[in-house]
């Protein structure tokens, strides 16, 4: 469904708005949908910021009528769970994780979720994908794993406090 050309289902997700959401997917709105950038809805409520749990409803609901977790959107290549890294919706990830997300996904430059984290100094995030077993010496296209971003953001308490 679109509005002269424009997809009406990403903005519903980047607002989180579940009713808007729910009603696009009625009346058979794709959910793999791509916006101008290149992103799908799950992207662009995974990149979103508010109320976690309206972002996870939100979540669940894609999901619900088809949404692709682990779906690569846009020029850096990366995944929903990317996006809430850098964000450092714990929730999100969470819904992410617990309906399939792989927690070691390579965006294009090599950088997974846990190095997104740390660069933004997401320190719950850096701890929640630890816990559920992110690989804190994967190493990106350059050699840089986030062991090498926790020692310059003073992050490595991360790893200590596992």
């Amino acid at each position: 469904m679109n509005d002269r050309g424009r997809n009406l289902i990403c903005p519903a997700a980047m607002e989180w708005d579940v009713p808007r959401l729910r009603l696009l997917l009625e009346f058979g709105a794709d959910v793999e949908s791509r916006d101008g950038g290149g992103h799908n809805a799950i992207y662009r409520v995974a990149n979103g910021s508010g109320n976690e749990e309206e972002g996870c409803e939100a979540i669940k609901l894609l999901i619900k009528h088809g949404a692709q977790v682990n779906q690569v959107t846009g020029v850096g290549g990366m995944t929903p769970l990317h996006m809430s890294a850098r964000r450092g919706t714990t929730k999100i990830a969470t819904t992410l994780l617990d309906a399939g997300a792989m927690i070691d996904s390579r965006d294009k430059n090599g950088e997974t979720p846990l190095r997104r984290a740390v660069n933004c100094g997401h320190e719950p995030m850096a701890r929640l994908l630890i816990s559920r077993g992110a690989n804190p010496y994967a190493a990106d296209k350059k050699g840089r794993t986030p062991v090498d971003a926790m020692q310059c953001k003073n992050l490595l308490l991360v790893l200590e406090g596992q």
